[in-house]
């Protein structure tokens, strides 16, 4: 048995929510893994006694076998959103969570509420890999919509978390099993009150961050879900080791950010900040989290991607966009004959505008070279 106590620098907290006169429970977690044959226990209401728990099955060695996520009550009145039972109903940000969702009935305590995802296995072992599914299946920052009814009334909350189905090696062969991160949850203290998933009472909170997409070698995109009333995003990036980082701004509705001019091959981490008055003030920061660069091998690759051309077709300009990672010491433009009819040498800027007024009409290649690259578009001139 497993109860969730290690709690962040926003822990449990009763905070107004701007919306009536609405309470709202909300804690924060350094989040905990549960991983084959746990029990992690939530304590919702923050009343000293467990509501809830998420489990981990282990498939057995033999036979046909399934493993699963899933949570179950322990007090009674809980109850999930779900879609059709007994999976759970999977929710994203900001989704609105109140009596006109579908609810499953609660029922008496120790009552199994749902699966999250599941996975089969065939005869002889865990290494021969059947099938896989749920809402969560390998989902990150996900939310449950939850409720409890007391006295007559329902209160409303979320649980977001994040499910992974892993590989692990057992007696030579390779298994797979489930491991759930609950990172925050929160309950509306105010009778029948809706509540939206992600909502915590507070005017501006710390973004919840998502995994890196994009990763190159110079450059990675992060991301994160957005906040509700947020005007500008923080962002501080660095070097893993070293002190000092690097900012920068991002205007919302935006909920990601394009680094670039990164090391290859390196490891690097970043947070997050939020801000609802225009700048003036920002909220926490969220926790740190890393990310790495591709190899360095993959260099020609990545500035492909990031050399781009337009308008195309185009008439009477070409931009030609190196996005700032990429020291080109030649653009050139060719015909389908092969010929060179327009070229510029030693450029100094990541932006060109190529003026194509005195070029006939028909399809080019422009060719790129710098750092011992060659990088080669087509565009048409109208």
């Amino acid at each position: 048995m497993k109860k969730l106590a290690q709690y962040s620098s926003l822990a449990t907290a009763f905070i107004a929510c701007n919306a009536a006169s609405a309470q709202i429970v909300y804690t924060n977690l350094n989040p905990d893994l549960l991983t084959e044959e746990e029990k992690l226990f939530l304590d919702i209401d923050n009343d000293g006694i467990p509501d809830l728990y998420f489990e981990v099955d282990s498939p057995s060695t033999s036979g046909w076998s399934t493993s699963g996520a899933s949570v179950t009550q322990v007090a009674t009145g809980w109850s999930h959103i779900t879609d059709m039972w007994p999976m759970v109903k999977r929710l994203n940000y900001d989704q609105v969570i109140s009596a006109d969702n579908g609810w499953l009935p609660f029922e008496t305590e120790d009552y199994f509420l749902g699966n999250l995802a599941w996975a089969s296995y065939t005869t002889e072992g865990l290494g021969t890999f059947g099938n896989a599914g749920g809402n969560f299946l390998n989902k990150t920052g996900k939310f449950i919509g939850i409720r409890k009814f007391d006295d007559g009334n329902y209160y409303y909350g979320w649980i977001r978390l994040s499910v992974e189905l892993i590989a692990y090696p057992i007696a030579g062969i390779t298994a797979h099993k489930f491991v759930i991160t609950v990172h925050d949850y929160a309950l509306n203290t105010t009778p029948d009150d809706l509540i939206y998933a992600g909502q915590t009472g507070s005017d501006c909170n710390p973004p919840f961050q998502l995994e890196p997409i994009s990763l190159s070698p110079t450059a990675t995109t992060v991301k994160w879900q957005p906040v509700a009333g947020a005007e500008k995003y923080k962002i501080k990036y660095r070097k893993t080791g070293v002190a000092a980082w690097t900012n920068i701004l991002v205007n919302a509705p935006k909920s990601s950010k394009k680094i670039t001019g990164l090391l290859c091959d390196t490891d690097y981490e970043w947070k997050i900040s939020s801000s609802c008055d225009g700048g003036a003030t920002y909220s926490a920061f969220s926790d740190i989290k890393e990310f790495s660069t591709a190899d360095c091998r993959a260099m020609t690759d990545e500035i492909h991607q990031e050399i781009s051309i337009y308008p195309n077709p185009a008439s009477e300009t070409l931009i030609v966009d190196l996005d700032g990672i990429f020291e080109a010491t030649n653009v050139e433009i060719i015909n389908m004959s092969g010929e060179i009819i327009h070229s510029i040498q030693t450029l100094e800027n990541a932006f060109l505008e190529i003026d194509l007024s005195q070029i006939p009409a028909g399809m080019y290649l422009l060719k790129v070279t710098g750092n011992n690259t060659l990088v080669t578009k087509k565009f048409i001139k109208q």
